[in-house]
């Protein structure tokens, strides 16, 4: 019997919706901003049937990182 190498884990992908509810914005439109203005990176899945413009996805790393470098210290 061989052992089983480790799982990976696969990082959590949200939605742009959840991104903008963990910082705390109201309206999404901001996430699309700092992602088009190359500041917050995201993945575009595929449609359904194989067309390039499906849904954009971002990595919960890639948003804990984003927060990390543009959190201001409290004065």
């Amino acid at each position: 019997m061989t052992a089983r190498p480790p799982r990976t884990t696969k990082a959590a992908m949200l939605t742009v919706a959840q991104a903008a509810e963990r910082l705390g914005f109201d309206d999404p439109r901001q996430v699309y901003h700092y992602i088009s203005a190359g500041l917050l990176a995201a993945v575009r899945y595929p449609t359904r049937n194989g067309g390039p413009n499906g849904p954009l996805r971002i990595a919960e790393t890639d948003l804990d990182a984003f927060i990390a470098a543009h959190r201001q210290a409290a004065s």
